[in-house]
């Protein structure tokens, strides 16, 4: 899955090409999830690495938990749900 599936390809008035608004999907609480508590180092895009095999995956968790970061950074002691099925 990437995050831009169903994001449209715009172009302006110079000719150039710009991707429009992504609305990403939602992920609903299911049985397989998983919950981690957050450490010292902890990193959207190194959980993603590490729970799905790909890096690019990081929106998936932040978004499942409505996560509002500028960074990938994460604090210590925060629970996190991470979707398992099918990413």
């Amino acid at each position: 899955m990437s995050r831009y599936n169903g994001t449209q390809t715009r172009i302006d008035k110079n000719g150039r090409q710009y991707r429009g608004r992504t609305d990403y999907p939602k992920f609903p609480l299911r049985e397989t999830d998983i919950y981690y508590v957050t450490q010292q180092g902890d990193r959207l895009d190194l959980l993603a690495q590490r729970y799905y095999g790909n890096v690019t995956k990081w929106f998936i968790i932040s978004e499942a938990n409505d996560l509002e970061v500028l960074s990938y950074d994460l604090k210590p002691g925060v629970q996190l749900r991470i979707p398992r099925e099918g990413y």
